[in-house]
């Protein structure tokens, strides 16, 4: 598995690869740890059904299937097993009937917004300098929190007395494959991001 995620992050996210490793953690737990080769169609089926009993929506339970499918494709590929691939035929509805089960969501109204990031909605509870506030940093910017962790202290950039920017490569669809989105990050967040700066001696300052 160590060697799938190396190759993967390649062309993945992280919040792929944490994805992909999950279900195949719950898929061990389900049908028991053994050697990769040593499962079969029927574990691949069962475990389908188990997904569909567990009340997972057909999206949820297509996404879990496509992942161990493509962790049993990159066994065979690489020889750690033989054909067939056990999740090749496991798949639930259709790519019609999946798009009608997408949810809609009614978008934030101005009024909403400046409740969301009233700063006086978050001062009170970001009075300690071991704050962890990556959720918020989240919440500001949009990118993904496994985008956040994996910033290093040089793509933060200080502007004027206060404030701190970030820039962030996203994998896209463009032909080079990745963008920057930068995110300029005020008040209340840049203040508890200089205390975190100011005393940092790791190269990553967001983990842990």
């Amino acid at each position: 598995m160590a060697r799938y995620k190396k190759e993967k992050a390649l062309d993945n996210t992280p919040r792929t690869i944490v994805a992909k490793e999950r279900a195949f953690a719950d898929f061990q737990r389900h049908r028991g740890s053994r050697p990769i080769g040593d499962y079969a169609l029927e574990d691949a089926v069962e475990h389908k059904n188990k997904l569909i009993d567990d009340g997972g929506s057909a999206s949820r339970v297509k996404s879990r299937l496509s992942f161990l499918r493509d962790i049993f494709a990159y066994a065979i590929a690489n020889g750690h097993r033989d054909g067939p691939n056990p999740f090749a035929a496991a798949k639930v509805s259709s790519k019609s009937k999946l798009q009608q089960q997408k949810r809609s969501y009614k978008l934030f109204s101005a009024d909403d917004l400046a409740t969301i990031f009233d700063p006086a909605a978050y001062e009170a509870r970001m009075d300690k300098p071991a704050y962890r506030w990556l959720p918020f940093l989240a919440l500001y910017s949009g990118a993904s929190l496994e985008e956040l962790a994996s910033l290093r202290v040089e793509q933060l950039q200080r502007e004027g007395a206060s404030g701190f920017s970030t820039s962030i490569r996203r994998r896209t669809q463009t032909p080079s494959g990745a963008s920057p989105c930068t995110a300029r990050l005020s008040n209340p967040v840049s203040w508890p991001m200089r205390t975190a700066c100011a005393g940092v001696a790791r190269a990553n300052f967001f983990q842990n």
